[in-house]
């Protein structure tokens, strides 16, 4: 017996890189919104998701990503391959986030 445990998970669409060398995913939300004023509000899930489930149509695999992972309010990038300059710090492999 194991005690079940209820997560949420924020449901993302990730679109390949022109390069073909990385995919890209949104961390965030836009609204309209605001106090007798219309205006646009771009957010994160910090605190209202826990986790990042961002299917991939070009690679047809889906990508689990910590929201606490994911950069708040912008967008993530996950490397398919190396990049043109090699760089490897701080480089997020789509391949450690499959699910």
């Amino acid at each position: 017996y194991k005690e079940s445990q209820l997560v949420r998970i924020q449901c993302k669409v990730a679109w390949l890189s022109s390069d073909g060398g990385s995919l890209t995913f949104n961390t965030s939300t836009v609204s309209m919104g605001g106090t007798g004023v219309w205006k646009r509000k771009k957010s994160g899930y910090r605190g209202r998701a826990d986790w990042f489930g961002v299917y991939s149509p070009d690679t047809g695999k889906v990508y689990i990503v910590s929201v606490w992972e994911a950069p708040d309010a912008s967008h993530m990038i996950l490397r398919l391959l190396p990049s043109k300059n090699n760089q490897a710090k701080n480089v997020h492999w789509a391949r450690d986030y499959e699910l």
